[in-house]
This record gives C-alpha cells, structure tokens and sequence, in this order.
C-alpha cells in the first residue's frame, strides 16, 4: 500500500512542478507525502502546522487539478501533520542548529589551555605513571574499560600541564573504541561559547541535542565556568540530565572545587559527590621517564646523562619537560650541535629555576591571581571580599620570601601607603600554613608553578 501511495503522489508532484516554478516547488514541496486517500479526498502529509496551512491557501487549486489530472476524478486535498515528516524535519532543524554552534565555537580565538591540544592524539597506554598520578590513571582506566558507573562523576584536579587533558581525552579514545554510547570531550571555554551562541541564534535546543546520544561526557577546565551564572545553570541542567540516564562523566579542574570563587553551590556539591583524585608534579623518576619516552627513537641524539640533569632541574609541569625535550632534540637535528650537558644548560636553561636570577613581584602576581581565578587588579586593589583578600596576602607573603623587597616596597607594590598591611598578611598568612593544609597545598603549587 505504501508503495502505490509513494508512486501516486510522485506523478501528482510531476504534475505539480509543471506549474509551479521551481524554486517554489522545492520550497513547500520536498518534504510531503501522500497519507491515504479515497473517493472523496487525499490527505497530503506536511512536516507542520504552518506548511499544511501555506500550501492549503496557497496551492490547494493547483494540487487538487494535479490529484484530477492523475486520478481522472475530482476529489479534496486535506493538508495534514504527518508525525514522521515532523520528526525528520525536527531532527534535520536540530543537527543544522548543532552544527551553526559548533561552527561559531571553532572560529572563536580561544584562550591558550590545557584543552589546546593541535591535533595531538592522546591514549591512555602512552600516560606515564608514577606516585604522582597513579590513583587518578587507575581511576580514569577503570571508568573507560569497566564502564560500571561506580566513579561517577570522576573528578580529576592538579595544576596546569600536568596531564589531565591526557587523561580525559584517553579516556574518550578508549571508550570510543566500543559502541556504547560515544564519548565527548568539550573544554570548559568551548561548552561556554557553543551554549552562548545557541542563545545568540535561538537555537539552544540544537546545543541540547549534542548531550542526547553520549555514553561518557568529559569537561576540561572546568574552572573556565566560575563567574558564567547563565553558563552553571545550562550545564547544570546538562548533568542532571545525564545522571538521570546513568551516563558516565568527568571533569578537570585546576583547583578543588571548593576553592574555586564564584562556582555555585548547586554546582559544587555534584562535582564532590563521587571520586577526587588529585595530579602532582612528577618525582624525578617519573621526569626522566617522561623524557625518555618523549625522546624516544631519538634517544641516541641525547645521552642519558643530559636527561638525568633535565630530569632533576626541570621541575615544573609535563609539558614543560616535554618542551625541554622537544628543545634539545630540534638543538641537535636542526643546529647541528652536539648535545651534551653545557649544551643543555644553555637550551633549556628558562625552564631551570635554579638559574634564574631572583623571582619578580609582577611573576607573582600573576601566578596568584591565575590560581585563585581572580584579576591582578582586584589583588592590588583595597577591595577588602574574602574572594580577594586572600590571593592578596598569599602575593604579599610570597613577595617578602621570594624577593629582596623591603615591607615598605611590598605595601607600595600592592596600594598600601605604609608597611602594616604587608607585614599583617605575611605574619597571617605564616601562622595559617602550619593549621590550614588546603592553603598550604595551594602555597606549595604557586610556588611550584613559579619555579622556587
């Protein structure tokens, strides 16, 4: 039956487009079908409301003399919703609307993070394991080979370049390699342009759509939403809809989320509500195992003790000794040197901290204002708010141990008229490092970040 229809309507749109111009006919024509018809009537299907009554006022004479023309009888055209029609056509609105967001998103100048990857493909198996990351890589292989949802939400936190992005995204490549529901990896900046765009262009149900189908979502950055209200509340509505599913998600963040300011509660309490684990800086052995790999079949242009003394002087983030590596390598292939330790020292000598000259307050500033995700010019500033006064006494602290500025300089440095302030927030914040061990952790990875 279905078959007769289909060949009936096809020479009844042949007769239409006799009379109809072309693009019109495109226009209000591709997407009918013919439903039933009798005696008395054809009841054509249309993808809405809003096409049934356009073609009902518009061309009703013209369709009814192509159903004589073919029929040889004259009958009524009845224009109706055709509940398949209308979910292909919604189906087809949703994936343009994804695509128009994620189009807008990719031709965003994003900001330099740890979700920047250039085309770098990541696998769990080439992660180099050490004491520093051991629990978080059995977590992350748990969830993406038993897939028993029993870590959920997992939570992986640790400074920057210390392999989370790695991580996630192996994560996502092992889970991909079964059919169970793709995984999908967005950083925190790539899910808050999408879901702005989608408000720009009214089209928040196709952003909607991308979440519907996943298996496992991966968040990268997750600090990037602290501040965004509109943003939390979206992605709130995002993991609830997939909790409610049993789907599977994991997050990266640089810092707890406890201690990230301007993250809603709502939104805090889920991302603890399953695993934590934690990322460190690499122990030496797991350094020069970093270095050996990044090295690789190249090894024999870098003898061992050259990535020994890497090993225990590059003491910063992953990708800083793999940079170092990248460095020594492009020095013996594309200068022509041969690389041995004073080589060395001179390739890399920026990412020794040992050879730098002294720490500069500016350096610090930043480093402090980046971890506590507020502006430098709110930690200058007289503004007295926990979220900044904090940050502002950990730069001062870390200005009188790390420089050779006097208290008077340091107050100067940060607004102050006289020494006081300077001289409170050191004795403060000394007094809180031997009681409060989240502040002390948070200490230590500034001053890991800042190289002393």
């Amino acid at each position: 039956m279905a078959n007769v229809l289909q060949d009936v309507w096809a020479d009844v749109l042949t007769a239409v487009s006799a009379t109809v111009p072309a693009e019109r006919f495109n226009l209000w024509f591709r997407n009918t079908e013919l439903l039933s018809h009798d005696d008395d009537a054809f009841h054509v299907g249309v993808p809405n409301a809003f096409v049934g009554e356009w073609l009902q006022e518009h061309f009703n004479e013209v369709v009814s003399a192509a159903v004589g023309h073919v029929t040889g009888r004259e009958v009524r055209v009845r224009f109706v919703v055709s509940p398949t029609l209308y979910r292909h056509t919604h189906e087809q609105e949703l994936r343009e609307k994804q695509d128009l967001v994620e189009s807008i998103d990719s031709s965003l100048p994003h900001a330099k993070s740890s979700g920047e990857t250039l085309g770098r493909v990541y696998a769990l198996d080439d992660f180099v394991v050490g004491a520093c990351n051991r629990l978080a890589y059995a977590a992350c292989r748990h969830v993406a080979a038993d897939r028993d949802r029993s870590l959920n939400p997992l939570l992986i936190q640790g400074a920057v370049g210390l392999g989370k992005t790695h991580l996630l995204k192996g994560i996502c490549a092992k889970w991909n390699e079964e059919n169970d529901g793709r995984a999908l990896y967005l950083s925190g900046e790539s899910f808050t342009n999408q879901f702005l765009a989608s408000l720009q262009h009214n089209s928040l149900d196709g952003f909607r759509r991308k979440f519907r189908d996943i298996g496992l979502l991966a968040l990268d950055d997750l600090q990037f939403l602290a501040g965004k209200p509109a943003t939390q509340d979206e992605f709130l509505q995002v993991y609830n809809f997939l909790m409610d599913l049993g789907k599977q998600i994991v997050f990266a963040t640089d810092s707890h989320p406890k201690e990230v300011a301007r993250l809603r509660e709502a939104l805090t309490t889920r991302l603890v509500s399953g695993m934590t684990v934690r990322v460190d800086a690499p122990a030496y052995e797991t350094r020069l195992a970093i270095l050996r790999g990044k090295v690789g079949e190249r090894s024999v242009l870098v003898p061992e003790e050259v990535l020994s003394f890497i090993a225990e002087n590059v003491r910063g983030s992953v990708r800083e000794l793999e940079g170092a590596a990248t460095t020594l390598v492009a020095t013996a292939t594309l200068a022509g040197e041969k690389i041995d330790l004073v080589t060395a020292r001179r390739a890399v000598a920026s990412l020794m901290p040992g050879l730098e000259a002294h720490v500069d307050v500016d350096r610090i500033l930043e480093v402090v204002s980046r971890a506590y995700h507020v502006g430098v010019d709110d930690v200058r500033s007289t503004r007295r708010h926990k979220s900044v006064a904090l940050p502002r006494h950990v730069a001062m602290y870390l200005a009188r141990e790390l420089t050779d500025m006097s208290w008077k300089e340091i107050g100067r440095h940060f607004g102050r008229s006289n020494h006081t302030g300077a001289l409170f927030a050191h004795r403060k914040i000394a007094a809180a490092l031997d009681t409060d061990p989240l502040l002390a952790d948070r200490v230590k990875r500034i001053r890991c970040e800042l190289g002393v």
